[in-house]
């Protein structure tokens, strides 16, 4: 077999080439020492600025100062130094991989909860109020808030199941649990004389699926009876319009995070009629079966996929019991909590492992990571050259060969000139 010779590489006039001498240095010492913190901070150190662009000179690297152990322990540290971040890069991937783990079993408990399978021993020995009654209660808040003044809009009531539930469980409408209304559009054109004043307000951004990232809240000007129309409470479902098909239905449910807090118009909420259906049960629904219900009923244009609140307002919905409800709740927090605390330790851990590389080679630079060769050699009882002898040895070489190229020089000048 032919090796091919490889092709030359070139590289650009902003990159400074560093070949290592072998009498100096092993294969992997350089590269562990010159990425340790402690080289990379004279390397910052000995930075200038041009136009705004920081760089080194050939000469500033000529001048950071590296430890030179004797060769033989650069090959131990080279080698304790690989050993190592091959178990780190392990340790990395398996805590990687507990998150995933951790992220379906989240999934497969809300499964469970959805569909009733989370309580099914509890079911075996604990009573439960009649759904049909509960959902007859319901209907009859939801006439006496019709009769508030909004306008009325026939609600079905009646849903197609999306998979095989308890026999004490019933499917409904969202619609027929909960008053649905879109938020207020920014920028829409308002009459002269209407008076505004700015509220906070929540966007997509701030609607996730299973929790609401508060960490950027942006004001809109709004009126009084805009404000107190859209005013957000607590219990209230948010579900987002779309855009991207994963914003499709997404939400959670909110709990007064933010005082006199508002809604855009690509957010719905979810008003509940009573207190017999819990919140956050309608909104695991959403963010996991719902989510089919929403991609089939979604409308699509060129690059953007929306809901609009008729398609939410038909979202079935799953009803159990009052009390397994709470059941259901109650169990769902505590497995929650046992995830995050495992994803705690699992983050923390990572962390850890993050800064693992730096220390190690920072152990590397300092000579702490393996026996040094005096001390091998004090155990073993042999003498031993330590590295100031070998690079005393490599400058007299090269003091000697570059004055021996000197005289060369002068003399091929001076046979040119006789001829």
């Amino acid at each position: 077999m032919v090796m091919e010779e490889p092709d030359p590489v070139a590289y650009p006039d902003t990159v400074i080439r560093l070949r290592p001498s072998k009498d100096i240095f092993v294969p992997g010492y350089l590269r562990a020492v010159w990425d340790a913190a402690e080289t990379r901070r004279q390397i910052e150190a000995a930075a200038h600025t041009t136009a705004g662009i920081h760089k080194v000179s050939q000469k500033d690297l000529a001048a950071i100062e590296l430890p030179v152990p004797p060769l033989p322990e650069q090959h131990r540290i080279v080698e304790k130094v690989e050993a190592l971040l091959v178990q780190v890069n392990k340790a990395k991937d398996r805590l990687d991989r507990i998150k995933v783990i951790l992220k379906r079993f989240r999934q497969a408990v809300l499964a469970a909860a959805c569909s009733g399978r989370l309580t099914e021993e509890w079911r075996e020995s604990n009573s439960v109020t009649d759904v049909d009654a509960v959902l007859k209660d319901i209907g009859w808040q939801r006439e006496q808030a019709s009769k508030t003044g909004r306008k009325r809009r026939e609600v079905v009531t009646d849903a197609d199941g999306l998979f095989e539930t308890p026999d004490t469980w019933r499917w409904t409408t969202l619609a027929a649990l909960a008053a649905i209304v879109g938020g207020l559009t920014k920028g829409q054109q308002r009459r002269p004389g209407d008076r505004l004043r700015d509220v906070p307000y929540l966007r997509v951004a701030n609607v996730q699926r299973g929790y609401l990232d508060l960490s950027e809240m942006k004001e809109i000007r709004a009126t009084e009876s805009e404000i107190q129309d859209l005013q957000l409470m607590a219990g209230d479902i948010l579900f987002t319009e779309g855009g991207d098909r994963d914003k499709l239905g997404r939400g959670w449910v909110w709990a007064n995070e933010v005082p006199e807090c508002i809604h855009q118009n690509h957010i719905f909420r979810a008003r509940l009629y009573g207190p017999q259906v819990q919140p956050r049960l309608v909104s695991w629904f959403g963010n996991t079966f719902g989510r089919d219900y929403f991609d089939d009923a979604a409308s699509q244009t060129v690059n953007l996929a929306s809901i609009n609140i008729t398609k939410l307002s038909g979202l079935p919905v799953p009803v159990a019991p009052p009390e397994e409800q709470i059941e259901i709740v109650h169990r769902v927090d505590a497995l929650f909590r046992v995830a995050d605390a495992i994803e705690a330790r699992v983050t923390a851990a990572a962390a850890r492992a993050e800064k693992l590389p730096q220390s190690i080679l920072s152990k590397a630079f300092k000579g702490e990571l393996v026996p040094t060769e005096a001390e091998l050699a004090r155990a073993e009882g042999r003498e031993y050259e330590p590295a100031s002898v070998l690079l005393e040895r490599i400058r007299v070489d090269r003091e000697a060969n570059g004055a021996a190229k000197k005289r060369s020089r002068q003399w091929r000048d001076a046979s040119a000139e006789h001829k």
